[in-house]
């Protein structure tokens, strides 16, 4: 009998193609990245094809926040290479395989940097997918995830487990083998699954922006704004400024409360009594530290 003679499995068949198809259409236009306004402002950096740097600064937030190309502009001027610019396009939490991602995406509209810097750290050490990785896989990517197995185990709390398994012997068995295979095409399906779910997720982000600003002069452009909540915590023209003023950006709010930490708190909790805290709203409490 023919695998697909049946009803079931032609419909199967059609709900994965047409996954596989909003997939390409959703990273085609970036819509993965949308989670959230600060990839959303790394998709728009990597989108700009008139920025070609010399250095490409790949990594975690090491390097999100440790790597200003402003300052290795000025080293490598000092230094007298053949290199001008930099670039950071580093994300918090970052392994090794989501630069790569990262990179292969950046290489798709740009010319071939001189200098790629990548990170080697702690984040290399990830047994387990990475929680952004469906955002940034392709098609292609989620057949070679469910071909290769690539994974130890699928979230961290399994490893103790699993590496209990391999120390007695048994962390190969074919059971071990195919729990292995079966979750690395859960893990495929779940990257092809976003197709959908980032165009509808598209969607209705554009559709409530457009809501929320209804009868104002900024309707259209809500619209177009495929982030939730048209008012981003970290807007892009204060990023964009960062970037034209001193050539890399951060993401992080730049405030005492941040820089100081626990010393900076207690020192303003002191100012007040708990019941003058708790009858505050957030936004007068931290009123003159927004970005």
């Amino acid at each position: 009998m023919n695998a697909f003679s049946t009803k079931t499995a032609r419909v199967g068949l059609f709900y994965v193609l047409l996954c596989a198809l909003s997939l390409g259409v959703a990273q085609h236009w970036r819509l993965a990245w949308c989670v959230d306004f600060r990839l959303a402002t790394l998709r728009k950096l990597v989108q700009d094809e008139r920025r070609e740097p010399d250095v490409l600064f790949l990594g975690s937030s090491r390097t999100v926040r440790g790597i200003r190309p402003k300052l290795a502009e000025e080293v490598f001027a000092g230094a007298q290479t053949e290199l001008k610019t930099g670039l950071n396009l580093a994300t918090n939490g970052t392994p090794r395989h989501m630069n790569a991602l990262t990179l292969e995406d950046y290489l798709e509209h740009h010319k071939p940097p001189k200098v790629v810097c990548i990170e080697a750290g702690d984040a290399e050490l990830l047994n387990w997918p990475h929680q952004l990785l469906t955002n940034l896989m392709t098609p292609m990517d989620a057949l070679r995830v469910m071909a290769t197995s690539p994974y130890f185990v699928p979230l961290p709390r399994d490893y103790g487990a699993k590496m209990k398994l391999v120390e007695s012997g048994k962390g190969f068995t074919l059971e071990q083998r195919a729990w292995r295979a079966h979750w690395h095409m859960e893990l495929g399906l779940k990257t092809l699954g976003r197709g959908p779910e980032d165009i509808v997720r598209t969607v209705f982000n554009c559709l409530a922006n457009g809501w929320n600003a209804r009868g104002s002069e900024s309707f259209w452009r809500a619209l177009r704004n495929p982030n939730f909540a048209f008012e981003p915590p970290i807007e892009e023209r204060t990023v964009q400024e960062q970037i034209d003023a001193n050539g890399w950006y951060h993401m992080d709010p730049q405030n005492e409360i941040l820089r100081l930490g626990k010393t900076k708190v207690l020192e303003l909790t002191a100012k007040r009594s708990k019941q003058e805290w708790n009858a505050k709203r957030r936004s007068d409490i931290f009123r003159g530290n927004e970005v």
